[in-house]
């Protein structure tokens, strides 16, 4: 294998689990942010796992250069541009202007529509010389693909295992682009704007026999650092009314038994991540911890349910090498989190405080949501009452998001409040915690930004083209999507 970029030599240096052969067909993989997000998204690495998994078929990647250079892959150096076939990974809205700036910097037309103008169109799939067909997929798909599709050829709406195999195969028949495409659009999941507009298939759920996903290779440069990433799960049980995962959207929760879960993680990583939307209500959970303790592995969740970090859960996890457990609210008051069906209580959230500081963690993170409907000034007193005492057993880092209403959820009609209001708001919890706790915070006026896309159409996805040529600052997000 050559590398011609030395920053791509260092990182495939600090890969584990992972070796690149070019084979018959090549794949781009593309992940709009840096490396590090890459290397720590499971979708996006169960992708790379799973192409690179069939024969005569390699996988190259690129990610956003942050010095603004035109995207080469991570391998060997090549111009992302040399690829026919693209598959693009998007975790949520905000990454749509770096999809925008990722194409562009390649030299290749951002819109599909003007990418279909400048193709030939019984041109082979594999030529060189046409311009690549973008496949999207990831996260965002299952909110709202519409403005995704603007910009890719081909979106996959939902989970992409039960379709993944299939788009492949079509592919190694090297058919004319018109043949893929019809052929595409025939499966499940598989939305091309240019034929069904603003109106896309039903979210597309894998089978439990596609599942779990896990990573292949773990990063000593991923934002987990040296961390091998594996879910548990997916969809979730709740019905909280802010959230697109809610049991009604993606059918509840599906728990991959403990030992399939285990048997995925290979001996080699000193960290392993287990993710899910409900990963600390598995019923394995015990289980895996202890065997991956037994293992010498350290073990992180991604976050853990109030209602289920009990002391016995919270004693393994120290053990596993836990320092700071994570814990939702997700509501300002009780008031609040029953309106939105959290299922959460405040003697849950003080009482998983309390285990933690009597098991000597270092600290405790909270999330909470600020802008839910109704939301009073009396709400925010008892969310600060609560974190001070919280922050008088353990060191508390309270993580405040601001509501962004979801399509689908029954929230998805609320218009949240204006930037300034939130603000006002955001410092009365400053005011009233008095530097007792550590406060992140996500950005009114980006968040509004979030909220308009998450709501938007096919013509929205023509709009960040413009947003991305004035510059792809928050004014020329009001200017352009007023």
């Amino acid at each position: 294998m050559s590398v011609h970029d030395s920053t791509a030599s260092r990182l495939l240096l600090s890969e584990q689990g992972r070796t690149f052969f070019p084979s018959e067909y090549q794949f781009l993989l593309v992940y709009p942010g840096t490396y590090g997000e890459a290397a720590s998204s499971l979708g996006f690495l169960q992708v790379l796992r799973l192409i690179e998994s069939r024969p005569s078929w390699s996988v190259q990647r690129t990610v956003l250069d942050e010095r603004g250079q035109a995207p080469r892959t991570l391998e060997t150096g090549r111009p992302a541009s040399d690829f026919p076939l693209w598959g693009l990974s998007v975790a949520y809205e905000l990454q749509l202007l770096d999809v925008v700036r990722l194409l562009e910097r390649a030299g290749i037309p951002p819109l599909a529509c003007d990418r279909d103008a400048l193709r030939q169109k019984q041109r082979g799939l594999w030529d060189q010389k046409q311009v690549p067909v973008i496949v999207a997929g990831g996260p965002l798909t299952s909110v709202n693909p519409r403005p995704l599709a603007a910009l890719a050829d081909l979106v996959v709406v939902g989970e992409v295992e039960p379709v993944l195999g299939d788009l492949l195969s079509l592919a190694e028949r090297n058919p004319s682009l018109n043949e893929w495409f019809e052929a595409a659009e025939n499966l499940p999941g598989c939305y091309l704007a240019a034929t069904q507009g603003d109106v896309p298939p039903a979210v597309l759920k894998a089978d439990m026999n596609d599942l779990p996903a896990h990573a292949g290779m773990w990063s000593s440069k991923a934002e987990f650092k040296d961390m091998y990433l594996v879910e548990v799960g997916r969809g979730c049980s709740g019905n909280c009314a802010f959230c697109s995962m809610r049991r009604s959207l993606s059918g509840g929760a599906r728990f991959v038994e403990a030992d399939t879960v285990l048997d995925c993680i290979p001996s080699g990583p000193s960290r392993v991540g287990l993710v899910g939307a409900e990963v600390s209500r598995h019923p394995g959970i015990r289980t895996m911890v202890r065997e991956l303790t037994a293992r010498n592995v350290q073990v992180g969740l991604s976050s853990l349910r109030a209602d289920a970090a009990r002391p016995d859960l919270l004693e393994l996890l120290a053990a596993a090498g836990m320092h700071s457990p994570t814990i939702a609210a997700d509501g300002a008051s009780q008031r609040l989190r029953d309106l939105v069906h959290k299922g959460v209580t405040e003697q849950h959230l003080l009482s998983a405080v309390e285990a933690s500081a009597d098991l000597k963690f270092r600290s405790v993170k909270l999330y909470q949501i600020v802008g839910l409907p109704g939301e009073t000034d009396q709400d925010l007193e008892e969310m600060v009452d609560l974190c001070l005492r919280m922050s008088a057993r353990l060191p508390l880092h309270l993580a405040l998001s601001v509501l962004v209403p979801k399509p689908g959820t029954p929230l998805g009609n609320h218009v949240p409040e204006g930037a300034s209001e939130i603000r006002r708001r955001l410092r009365l919890i400053r005011q009233g915690l008095k530097g007792r706790a550590r406060i992140s915070v996500a950005s009114p006026k980006w968040t509004w930004v979030q909220w308009k896309l998450a709501q938007g159409t096919l013509a929205t996805g023509r709009d960040i083209v413009e947003v991305v040529r004035m510059g792809g600052g928050y004014q020329a997000f009001r200017r352009v999507l007023k």
